[in-house]
């Protein structure tokens, strides 16, 4: 019996009941799967191809949508990722808990008084594999000061956490052995951003965190922090939420207040055509605004609450990251003390061989050791001259 024959109902019958079986398999591989819209991508051109065949005189129209969708699911599954890595954390003390925790006030912090084993591969070979001491505040562990210098506040992601490095080999591990004095307290943690920065000084938990009054707040910014305090990123989207009113930044609840367009964020992130290629190109004039307003009001605080307390931003300027020069240029008209590692640090900046993990672009103790050299000689008060660093040493 031919196609052409059948009824109407039978032909849409046969044409939308697959979808009762289609609708769950998308699910399922949005909700489990690295690259679901490979497998997404390939079932709707076999529906297409099907609608085709039960059709015949929209065949032609099938046939293309069906190899056009074929190849966006190619596309999708073979796209290369900028950072080819994957990451696992492990508790010490029971494996199947997660490394981040809820927050009340950030969203999310690491899992205080915990141990934590961080293993990076990459096509199955292991680039680091380490393990994190946090404290009970879910803050990188704190060296202990061994004398009375002034005390130094590190702000952050993971480039000041420390992704993919032992305890000794942080940025604030390689500050105190350039000098011992320091008093530092590192608020820096994976996937964070300027909101988070200027959240913990506009609460009063950096009060509460350190114990001496800061002389010194370091800030140490990718340009993606402009994309992370806008939800323009798949990290953390349970962070604080800042909205421009009247040209000042307004804390306004956390990112994934709207359920359905953090579902929707979330499954386009699953996409590596959206990620790779589009996301990095979708902020807008008024992300840069924010992002700025936010690193002006932080700087802000920072004087507030510490008088002669001095803020410095330490910028990265990636030259592949289409943020780097406008941040920079506007990040000179704020008046801010402007550091860019591009001018003390261009091996970190470019991500030399030595300076960033392999296939990651995080850097690693040879940057940090640069980093923390430059900040003791031309930050730090110099009353206690520093011990200038060599990489690697302890």
């Amino acid at each position: 019996m031919r196609v052409s024959s059948w009824s109407l109902f039978r032909r849409w019958s046969y044409t939308l009941g697959p979808w009762v079986l289609l609708g769950p398999i998308a699910g399922g591989c949005l909700a489990f799967l690295s690259t679901p819209w490979l497998w997404i991508g390939l079932l709707a051109a076999a529906w297409c191809l099907w609608g085709a065949f039960l059709w015949p005189r929209c065949a032609r129209l099938g046939i293309n949508v069906a190899v056009g969708l074929a190849t966006l699911a190619l596309a999708e599954g073979l796209w290369p990722r900028s950072r080819p890595v994957d990451s696992k954390y492990v508790y010490l003390g029971a494996p199947q808990l997660p490394f981040f925790v809820p927050h009340e006030l950030l969203g999310t912090i690491p899992r205080p008084d915990s141990q934590y084993r961080h293993r990076v591969t990459h096509a199955g070979e292991t680039i680091c594999e380490v393990v994190y001491t946090i404290n009970r505040e879910g803050l990188r562990v704190v060296s202990r000061p061994d004398g009375a210098g002034p005390a130094l506040v590190l702000l952050g992601c993971s480039y000041t956490f420390g992704f993919g490095l032992a305890d000794e080999e942080t940025l604030e591990s390689r500050l105190k052995a350039c000098r011992p004095d320091l008093r530092i307290c590192n608020l820096a943690a994976g996937g964070y951003g300027t909101h988070q920065m200027l959240a913990n000084f506009e609460s009063g938990r950096v009060e509460q965190l350190c114990e001496e009054t800061p002389r010194y707040v370091v800030y140490q910014m990718i340009p993606d922090h402009v994309r992370r305090a806008t939800g323009r990123t798949f990290q953390h989207w349970h962070s604080p939420q800042y909205r421009l009113v009247q040209g000042r930044a307004v804390r306004s609840g956390f990112q994934d207040d709207s359920g359905v367009g953090t579902v929707l964020r979330k499954m386009a992130w699953k996409s590596r055509i959206f990620s790779e290629l589009i996301a990095p190109h979708l902020t807008t004039a008024g992300d840069l605004d924010l992002g700025v307003q936010l690193v002006r009001q932080l700087a802000e605080e920072v004087g507030r609450r510490f008088p002669g307390c001095e803020f410095h931003l330490l910028l990265w300027t990636p030259a592949e990251d289409p943020l780097s020069r406008p941040l920079v240029n506007r990040m000179r008209q704020t008046g801010i003390a402007l550091h860019l590692l591009e001018e003390f640090a261009p091996e970190a900046n470019r991500q030399d061989p030595g300076y960033a993990l392999l296939y990651d672009g995080h850097p690693t103790v040879r940057a940090n050791d640069a980093i923390a050299n430059y900040i003791c000689e031309k930050i730090v008060d110099s009353q206690a001259p520093p011990a200038r660093i060599e990489s690697g040493s302890p």
